[in-house]
């Protein structure tokens, strides 16, 4: 062999060495490598974001404070107990990790490491601090068994403070102000599993009072819109009450994160600084409210403001000389000195202007409408420094609802100034309404409910109801149960395991949900009801599906305009806003109606006193399981579960009544 051939072929040699070495080191890189079984322990350091700075929360480690960790989707929880210092004591705990193969992995923490399901977290009040639900967790990327992971925990609550002072000793005395109370709104039952948390049941939560500071710890959430606190106290012996809606900068209530509400009050009014800051300390401060408020206004205010049906309060003036010919919608502007005012609309005598109002479109502000003689009076509270309005159809929850599709505050027929201490016996109307409709006067005004829900519900739209509504205005609950007081029943009624399939399918929420989806979920049962009564009947004709034959029977007993929904069960979550619902016993009755059974205590057929067969529950159409649906306690203010299948051997008791609800 030449020379030359022999170079050509150690040249050849080389570049297939250098080929293969390449390939060897790609494949060390891409493949994971399996690792001997328990040579490679999972080393941990520990942390906290603003350990230091948990006021009232678990402001350090104490020995024997437990974690749970996870390695990727691995089978396998790790139990790793620490020391006071934030350090692991391996000694001590239990099922310690191990690195199964040289692949990268997401390492997860939590603390508590115990699951923790369905925590009240409602009275604060009562804990000496709140280290108890001051959940952790950590997420540490792209970690391997090469070097320690660092897991450093961030605090899965939002922490909130409000702080009060008075701005005039001379309107709010201290000792009155030491006297208030402040009630938090939130989640009021937590659930904190493997790091992640959730909340249910939307309530009030009283927070740990020092001095004139509440603080409370919240499950994070978005408060547009909504009240986020509210302030109780007397005032020279009068009660005061105080509504505070965050703007949209402190409204979405985000994990790890304080926000402080240095709040000072007035005789009339509060004036609210909101500070929001990591838990450590990082802050910015601005404020809720603007002196003056800009507020913009419709054509037709101007419009009822020269005719003179229509006054607003004296403190708000406008920004210029307006042109009412050319109202545009940068030159409507009033200013208003302080941020509330009225606008009083005086009635037609035709009652037709009685469901118009002034509704908020742009901005944060609390209204509420009230009638005084004749005369609609409308006070709003704005949280934002601008507010615009818009004039159009306005409801409030507690509004009648009547068959001419019409909504309004008083009952027709009797006495229509709105007094208090109207009686029911007004010179005019039907006095003795037949059943499922309230008072009317004779006419065309006949009351058929009660609006317990203002705009659409969570998760509903109007393609929800097959063309019947154009829009959603609210939800309304009937006057009477949809049987008698004392007829009660069962929900289903079938054993065959295709149709419990088939009821199955429409939706099974295992936990509580707050879905606005009764007329869907009625809808989708009726044509099963319907079908299988018959072939079913295993308890007697006024069993099986009962209650969606006395839905069906109310629906025919009770009318209501082709443009509502038909009568339909209500969802758990609608039921737990009728419970919700302040007021709602004085009207209903008010209205010639009966308020819902709120007494589990009766008498059994047997005899004795004993809870009877049905009690304060209340059939809902949200099914839980494929045998069991959700019903709502009112009693005890709180949803449960029952059989679908009433009288069976050991259930007695699923046997509940049926209150029916429409969207309008």
């Amino acid at each position: 062999m030449n020379k030359y051939n022999k170079y050509i072929l150690q040249t050849i040699e080389a570049l297939l060495l250098s080929v293969l070495v390449a390939s060897c080191s790609l494949d060390d890189v891409e493949q994971s490598l399996p690792l001997p079984p328990g040579q490679y322990p999972l080393d941990l350091t520990v942390s906290v974001e603003g350990m230091k700075s948990r006021a009232l929360g678990k402001d350090s480690w104490t020995e024997g404070d437990e974690i749970g960790v996870r390695i990727g989707s691995d089978a396998n929880l790790g139990r790793y107990t620490l020391n006071s210092d934030g350090s692991v004591n391996i000694d001590k705990s239990a099922n310690l990790l191990h690195w199964k193969n040289t692949s990268s992995a997401t390492v997860k923490a939590w603390y508590p490491s115990e699951p923790k399901t369905d925590v009240s977290i409602a009275d604060q009040a009562k804990l000496s601090d709140l280290s108890s639900i001051d959940f952790l967790a950590a997420t540490a990327e792209n970690q391997s068994y090469k070097k320690a992971v660092g897991l450093t925990f961030k605090h899965q609550m939002a922490k909130v403070k409000c702080m009060l002072k008075s701005a005039d000793t001379d309107e709010i005395s201290s000792k009155e102000l030491a006297n208030a109370t402040v009630t938090f709104n939130g989640c009021t039952v937590a659930s904190f599993v493997e790091g992640e948390l959730t909340g249910n049941y939307f309530g009030d939560i009283s927070p740990i009072k020092s001095g004139n500071t509440y603080e409370a710890l919240l499950v994070p959430a978005d408060m547009r819109g909504k009240e986020l606190f509210r302030i109780n106290l007397k005032v020279r012996g009068y009660d005061k009450s105080f509504s505070y809606i965050p703007d949209d900068d402190y409204a979405d209530l985000k994990p790890g994160t304080s926000y402080v509400f240095n709040v000072t009050l007035r005789r009339d009014k509060l004036v609210v600084n909101a500070i929001s800051a990591s838990w450590d300390g990082e802050s910015e401060e601005i404020s809720a409210e603007s002196i003056p408020l800009n507020l913009y206004l419709p054509k037709e205010f101007f419009d009822l403001l020269d005719s003179g049906q229509l006054e607003i309060s004296e403190h708000a003036k406008p920004s210029t000389e307006l042109d009412r010919e050319d109202i545009t919608p940068e030159d409507d502007k009033y200013l208003v000195d302080g941020n509330t005012f009225t606008i009083s609309l005086t009635l037609d005598d035709d009652g037709e202007n009685f469901i118009k109002g002034f509704n908020v479109i742009e901005g944060v502000a609390s209204v509420n409408r009230v009638r005084l003689e004749d005369k609609h009076v409308f006070t709003f509270k704005a949280n934002t420094e601008s507010v615009r309005l818009e004039y159009g159809d306005y409801m409030q929850v507690g509004d009648y609802l009547y068959t001419n599709g019409k909504w309004r505050p008083d009952i027709v027929g009797l006495d229509l100034s709105g007094n208090d201490d109207d009686d029911g016996e007004g010179e005019s109307g039907n006095k003795n309404p037949s059943y499922g409709y309230g008072y009317d006067d004779g006419e065309e005004w006949k009351c058929i409910g009660v609006i317990f829900k203002v705009g659409p519900g969570n998760g509903d739209t109007v393609e929800n109801y097959d063309g019947r509504l154009e829009t959603i205005h609210g939800y309304a609950v009937a006057l009477h149960d949809a049987a008698a007081p004392d007829s009660i029943g069962n929900w289903g009624g079938c054993l065959d395991d295709g149709v419990r399939d088939a009821e199955a399918a429409i939706g099974l929420y295992y936990n509580f949900t707050d879905l606005y989806n009764g007329y869907t979920n009625t809808q989708k049962m009726l044509p099963i009801a319907n079908d299988k009564k018959d072939k079913y009947d295993r308890f007697g004709e006024e069993l099986a599906y009962w209650a969606f034959y006395k839905l069906n029977d109310y629906n025919e007993t009770v009318e209501v305009p082709e443009y509502f929904s038909p009568w339909y069960l209500p969802s758990i979550g609608q039921l737990s806003d009728l419970y919700k619902f302040t007021g709602r016993r004085e009207r209903l009755l008010k209205a010639g109606g009966e308020d819902f059974i709120l007494s589990d205590v009766g008498i059994f057929p047997f005899g004795g006193p004993r809870f009877d067969l049905a009690g304060s529950k209340y059939w809902s159409s949200t099914q839980q399981t494929r045998d069991t649906v959700w019903v709502f306690r009112f009693q005890t203010g709180k949803p449960d579960k029952v059989t679908k299948l009433g009288v069976t051997p050991g259930s007695r008791y699923s046997l509940s009544r049926v209150r029916a609800v429409l969207t309008f």
